[in-house]
């Protein structure tokens, strides 16, 4: 396959978004995402329903955009298709308040016509968005349906409108994307992953599940950052199962070195948030709770606390 001629910036497109510095999740630095001069007059006009070419530099990006990390490698090969055999799908967008098609889906089409040096994006106009949890649930489902995001991309995507209170709660994020609690929960625990560690997983399309993704999180939770980057290379070498890795995990634990750590989740719900802290090979867990406003909550919780314990901590089973 040919090797297109790479920006001296285009690495960075490589890295880990910023979600908390930098609002937008594929823009390495100079690259002509937003007008970069006065182009109002000469400007196309565009209406809802038109599926029009856009000029590549006159399009803005989606802050919210579903999808997060990129491949260097998979973005060369979408290039070299589009400029073979055309833009076979259209990107999805909306009309800004001053006219400007802004993304919602298709940002790896637009980097890919800058890598090829394609003039034109073709766009669909939709309906501007109601608000930024409409924006980013468009841009989840226009994944969906033809290639989803990544647990990873959910992880870094949920925690930015967490952290932002796009979604108020994990409760409210959980309804809305009719996902369950637990596994919204397990897949935001992913965000505490290392930027090296998510790009190295995102070269390897074939370890982006959530149960493979689980037990290397695991593993990096008794294990750090060193030696799980040598157990990823090994598990794509070696084709290694999620059980694999989590056997791994436990010998590692009971190696003579081994530094056990306390593994936190933590829950916000609307009544409250609930931490929970485990010492793995401790025997210990540490509950906290907080920010309950009414106590009757609270006096209930502990009278449902109390039976739970005594149920599995008695000697009866």
């Amino acid at each position: 396959m040919r090797k297109f001629a790479r920006r001296p910036d285009a690495a960075e497109i490589a890295r880990i978004a910023e979600v908390t510095k930098q609002p937008e999740a594929i823009r390495p630095s100079g690259s002509p995402l937003e007008p970069a001069q006065d182009i109002t007059a000469s400007r196309t006009t565009y209406s809802i329903g038109q599926v029009a070419q856009v000029p590549v530099h006159e399009l803005k990006i989606n802050p919210l955009n579903a999808r997060r990390v990129v491949s260097p490698a998979g973005l060369d090969e979408l290039a070299q298709g589009m400029k073979e055999r055309g833009q076979e799908v259209a990107a999805l967008g909306y009309l800004d308040d001053q006219g400007t098609v802004c993304l919602i889906d298709g940002h790896r089409r637009l980097e890919a016509c800058r890598i090829a040096e394609i003039p034109t994006l073709r766009v669909e106009i939709r309906p501007k968005p109601e608000n930024e949890q409409a924006l980013y649930l468009s841009s989840r489902a226009a994944n969906i349906d033809r290639e989803a995001q990544t647990p990873i991309d959910d992880a870094l995507a949920w925690k930015m409108l967490l952290d932002r209170q796009i979604f108020p709660s994990q409760a409210e994020l959980s309804r809305r994307l009719n996902v369950d609690p637990t596994v919204v929960n397990r897949i935001l625990g992913l965000a505490n992953l290392p930027k090296p560690l998510m790009a190295m997983l995102t070269e390897r399309p074939a370890l982006m599940n959530l149960r493979m993704l689980d037990a290397i999180k695991r593993f990096f939770d008794v294990a750090g950052e060193a030696d799980t980057e040598t157990l990823i290379v090994e598990v794509a070498s070696k084709d290694l199962s999620s059980r694999d890795v989590d056997a791994r995990r436990v010998a590692f634990q009971k190696g003579p070195s081994t530094r056990v750590r306390g593994n936190t989740q933590t829950l916000n719900f609307d009544r409250g948030t609930s931490t929970v802290k485990r010492f793995a090979g401790q025997g210990r867990l540490i509950l906290e709770i907080k920010d309950v406003t009414d106590e009757k909550h609270i006096d209930q919780l502990q009278d449902e606390l109390n039976k739970l314990v005594s149920r599995f901590l008695s000697e009866q089973d």
